[in-house]
């Protein structure tokens, strides 16, 4: 799996983002599984406005949502 340099080879790397991907899915669809309609409107809600934070602060710093930490560095 790694290529002597510590990290995952490409096509490694691109089978575990794959794998990642279908996991997320799963676990998605188990969740709403026992979501009533409107529990299913908000879930579906939240996790595009974490999808927005996490496009937002991506861009460097510490991104993501983490409390105060979701505006990344000030420059």
């Amino acid at each position: 799996m790694q290529n002597g340099g510590g990290m995952p080879a490409e096509g490694d790397m691109q089978a575990m983002m794959e794998q990642m991907q279908k996991q997320r899915a799963a676990q998605e669809a188990k969740i709403k599984s026992f979501l009533t309609d409107d529990q299913k409107k908000k879930y579906d809600e939240i996790q595009e406005q974490r999808r927005q934070q996490r496009q937002q602060g991506g861009q460097g710093g510490f991104g993501g949502g983490f409390g105060g930490f979701g505006g990344g560095m000030p420059q």
